[in-house]
């Protein structure tokens, strides 16, 4: 268990906000910090009277919808091959899968955006920030003006004491309430997926050396590519888009050498000279992928943060190269 700051603090008052000095407390003090913090015991008989709200709000605290059924796929494709001579064969395939109640995950406790649009009408001040109601305040405490009462579903709280006579409300949160803040995520099984592929590939013996080249055109879409992967949490639809691992070229070269150790060792043992090949394979991709840790700054709006990934090309070579975030993955084209 730990306690996320909003703001920078300082390192020996980790309550204060470094920048201006204020205390990060519920009423503004420094009467009701939670410093030094104290673990409860296991098995205490205090803890029948524990008071938990100095354990909130809680972060990163993951839930899992109970009524989440397995997730299937259906597959389907449709080949013709044919000789072009007695050593060589084109192959013509098409190739699908539709993936259904795959894993995602959503916030479970988001700010609610209509109350954030009330608040603004009525005149609430971010007691934080002394503005409006907006991105990145979910958590704030915004005070109306005084005589306001506070709107149906919005939880209230202690005022600063900069605002005397108000009524403050304890941020935008009101499906869990503030209890619960940032990255509370809920795990169900409502994304779907759908994959078409046109491939063609041309096989070619010779002696003991086979030849493959094989080359995909294709399309991956999908609203989450797999666990970690947050949808919109009013309309997972929205999150609709290519696959993380959306490749839309792709061309494969193989091949394969039978070496003839038995013909050229006649006099060996078979079981020492048969069997032994050679083979290799070329991949060349119109996209490779990264995953990274991503930071979101409140201070600067969004700013990516990763560690650069290591890329199957010479250093001295000049890359041209096209960054897309999609669904917190990254892809990079253009080369």
């Amino acid at each position: 268990m730990y306690w996320v700051s909003p703001q920078p603090t300082m390192f020996d008052e980790p309550f204060r906000t470094r920048a201006s000095g204020n205390p990060q407390t519920p009423d503004g003090t420094l009467n009701t910090h939670r410093f030094p913090f104290t673990f409860p015991t296991p098995g205490s008989p205090a803890n029948a009277t524990l008071d938990y709200s100095v354990y909130t709000p809680l972060s990163y605290s993951p839930g899992y919808d109970i009524h989440n059924r397995l997730p299937y796929a259906e597959h389907y494709n449709f080949s013709i091959e044919r000789q072009l001579s007695r050593n060589t064969v084109l192959t013509l395939e098409y190739v699908g899968t539709q993936g259904h109640r795959l894993i995602s995950q959503y916030d479970a406790n988001p700010g609610d955006r209509f109350l954030c649009q009330q608040l603004n009408a009525l005149g609430a001040i971010d007691t934080s920030t002394q503005g409006n109601c907006g991105p990145f305040g979910e958590q704030d405490i915004f005070a109306l003006p005084v005589g306001t009462p506070a709107p149906p579903k919005a939880f209230t709280t202690t005022c600063p004491s900069s605002f005397p006579g108000s009524v403050c409300i304890n941020g935008t949160r009101d499906f869990l309430g503030p209890s619960f803040s940032q990255n509370n995520s809920f795990t169900v099984n409502i994304a779907n997926s759908n994959y078409n592929s046109g491939q063609i590939s041309l096989e070619h013996k010779a002696g003991n050396m086979t030849f493959l080249a094989a080359y995909t055109y294709s399309k991956a879409i999908d609203n989450s590519s797999g666990f970690g992967q947050w949808v919109n949490f009013e309309n997972p639809r929205l999150t609709r888009s290519l696959s993380s691992f959306d490749i839309t070229h792709n061309f494969v070269f193989s091949y394969a050498w039978a070496i003839p150790f038995d013909k050229a060792l006649a006099n060996a043992p078979k079981r020492l000279t048969q069997g032994w090949n050679l083979s290799g394979r070329s991949t060349q991709p119109s996209a490779y992928f990264l995953q990274c840790r991503c930071i979101r700054s409140r201070t600067f709006g969004s700013l990516w943060q990763f560690q650069p990934p290591v890329l199957p090309w010479p250093r001295d070579q000049q890359l041209r190269y096209q960054l897309h975030e999609e669904n917190q993955h990254y892809r990079i084209e253009g080369v």
